[in-house]
């Protein structure tokens, strides 16, 4: 039997429908091993599946289904106390396995409440000037392993002198605190929110308690402890699960309104070549039928109008992200997030119910920036400003054509619909 893989990568800035993508797939495919390739646990992919929710962060969009792993590679930053709240909100929906069936790779990061904390704090100063974080520590620890060379892994969760390394590691980053509330001492003596943040820095307690937990966790998941091993736990199939978007790169995104994370597929890629996997890949590139964006960030084609017709279950305006936004289906940006990422086979549209809304939908077909033609690409100098800057080149298409104009203007077929916010809604158009 032929093994299959299917890789699917949101094309947006993120929020197109990862986790019922996923889940979908999962079951359509009788997948039983979903591999989170990027990112951390800032992801927020929603399942509903009769009439069951919860938002996944850390564990694959397919734990839902009976039987059905989770593995971590390498790439992804594992936040050990996000995942034990995360593994008891899942006992609360009767699944009470997620732990037995989750496989992290040893050398994944660990991103820490301190990181979070250092987050936190920098947005907070940023005030109205603020990039979008999520305010869960994933720069911080990128950073972090950047500077100190010596990051904590998770397999260090289960070796001696844990204590000692969290302790250094909460040093470290305590540092920078100290050197912010210098700075910024007017806005620390004004804002509670401030002083609480910092006040985990010097909380003797409250380190015990991360390293407990730390400890606890480390022996309720299985560790893997190289590429060749994850390859060996691999199904059948297999279902390749990424977070965040392809425009929120950190190479190629819009900086500083970007991630930490490389959000191509080029992590999956590449665990692939380096296990020699030889069956059949399937790449999928998830989109909306529109555009959305949860944060603050260059957003061409954002409709305060469309905002208003469209209804938004589960992602609203938040503490950290603040305003979710939405705008038209940007042609122009998905053409340059496939330059990003790469080949793609499939495209899967979700929220294809909202076209009900509107009789007529835009479609930016290109941008215009000082009166001229303008094609972002990769690299470009200055690319954020001059993207604030530019102005969309609109197609107005009926609702029934939206779908035929995707096909038309990216050349790549639709395999996948979503018509509604359960799996059950999603209408597959190929036997995959």
């Amino acid at each position: 039997m032929i093994k299959k893989v299917f890789i699917t990568t949101d094309l947006t800035f993120g929020d197109a429908g990862k986790g019922a993508t996923v889940d979908a797939l999962v079951r359509n495919q009788c997948a039983g091993t979903v591999i989170r390739f990027n990112g951390g646990a800032q992801a927020a992919h929603n399942v509903i599946h009769n009439r069951v929710h919860h938002t996944f962060a850390q564990f694959g969009s397919g734990t839902m289904v009976p039987g059905v792993k989770t593995i971590l590679s390498k790439n992804v930053l594992v936040n050990p106390l996000a995942m034990i709240l995360e593994e008891r909100a899942l006992q609360k929906i009767g699944i009470t396995d997620a732990y037995k069936r989750m496989y992290v790779h040893s050398s994944c990061v660990v991103t820490t409440p301190f990181h979070c904390a250092l987050n936190r704090i920098k947005e907070l100063i940023r005030g109205d000037s603020r990039h979008g974080s999520c305010g869960m520590g994933i720069g911080e620890t990128v950073q972090d392993k950047i500077d100190c060379n010596s990051p904590l892994s998770f397999y260090l969760l289960c070796r001696p002198h844990l204590t000692e390394k969290l302790r250094l590691i909460r040093n470290r980053l305590y540092k920078q605190v100290i050197t912010l509330k210098r700075d910024y001492a007017k806005k620390f003596e004004e804002s509670n929110e401030l002083k609480q943040e910092a006040d985990i820095f010097v909380n003797e307690d409250f380190l015990q308690i991360v390293v407990e937990m730390c400890k606890s966790l480390v022996h309720e998941v299985n560790l893997i402890h190289s590429d060749f091993e994850l390859g060996s736990k691999m199904s059948d199939t297999t279902v390749f699960e990424a977070a965040q978007g392809v425009l929120l790169h950190e190479d190629y995104g819009f900086a500083p309104y970007n991630t930490w994370s490389d959000t191509s597929m080029t992590n999956a890629n590449n665990l692939l070549r380096t296990i020699d996997f030889k069956g059949q890949v399937t790449k999928m590139g998830i989109i909306r039928s529109y555009l959305t964006r949860h944060g603050p960030g260059p957003f061409v084609t954002e409709s305060t109008e469309l905002s208003k017709k469209l209804n938004e279950k589960h992602n609203t305006n938040n503490v950290w992200q603040r305003e979710f936004r939405a705008g038209w289906l940007d042609i122009a940006a998905l053409k340059y997030a496939l330059k990003i990422n790469g080949h793609i086979d499939y495209l899967v549209v979700n929220h294809v119910d909202q076209l009900e809304q509107l009789e007529n939908w835009n479609i930016n077909i290109g941008y215009s920036h000082n009166n001229e033609v303008y094609t972002p690409y990769m690299g470009e100098p200055d690319i954020t400003e001059t993207m604030f800057q530019a102005k969309p080149i609109y197609q107005t298409v009926h609702k029934d054509n939206v779908l035929a104009a995707i096909k038309k203007h990216l050349n790549i077929p639709i395999a996948i619909t979503g018509h509604g916010a359960n799996t059950e809604d999603r209408k597959f158009y190929f036997s995959l």
